[in-house]
């Protein structure tokens, strides 16, 4: 089907994004597509998985690394503790592919950290909704924040720095000019190629 496409039927629906076959030649089964179908109105920048060891399963994150916005199609893919983790090309974050966890316990963690066994850091990578049809073509359902009337415009809280440097959580209404987020990797997913790179510090 045409990209940008919205297909509803019985199995589902979403925007349809490419073909399998494309992301079957993608290096690492990895492929950056923008879904426009955004409730924001700006394109999302999402990663399309191939997971050979799963049955050749696709999945769908954010394209971006939660941490500070790295490209996570030049990613590697690593087995974890039985898990399937993309290793951020920047900083080697490693994120299940299936449930956007920020993992521990690679062997950079073990020397490093002294990390033992393998553990989660929560969600920090946006999942959506993927699937694909009969004819191959992979259509993508953004799950996006929720939205809060009762609290804000957007019903989400925003980062901002403290005086003392630190982060803290403020009302979204009391800094209009401040991006909202609910999960980390929301902070970067319509960065383009082209946008001006942007520098935030998270602390884990």
């Amino acid at each position: 089907c045409p990209r940008g496409i919205l297909a509803w039927g019985m199995d589902g629906g979403g925007e349809c994004v490419g073909k399998i076959s494309e992301l079957a030649k993608a290096k690492n089964g990895l492929l950056r597509v923008e879904v426009s179908q955004s409730r924001s109105k700006i394109p999302r920048q999402v990663l399309l998985v191939l997971d050979k060891k799963d049955g050749g399963n696709v999945y769908a994150l954010d394209g971006r690394c939660f941490h500070a916005g790295a490209p996570l199609e030049l990613s590697d893919i690593e087995d974890i503790g039985g898990r399937s983790c993309l290793r951020c090309p920047m900083h080697s974050y490693r994120i299940d592919i299936k449930t956007g966890e920020h993992i521990l316990g690679g062997a950079n963690d073990k020397k490093k950290h002294g990390i033992k066994k393998v553990k989660s850091r929560g969600m920090c990578q946006r999942t959506h909704n993927v699937r694909v049809d009969s004819q191959g073509n992979i259509y993508v359902e953004l799950d996006e924040p929720k939205r809060d009337k009762s609290k804000d415009k957007t019903g989400l809280s925003v980062i901002q720095k403290n005086d003392d440097g630190a982060d803290g959580q403020q009302p979204a209404q009391k800094f209009d000019s401040i991006e909202t987020f609910e999960i980390a990797s929301d902070r970067y997913a319509t960065t383009r190629d082209e946008d001006p790179p942007k520098t935030i510090t998270f602390t884990f």
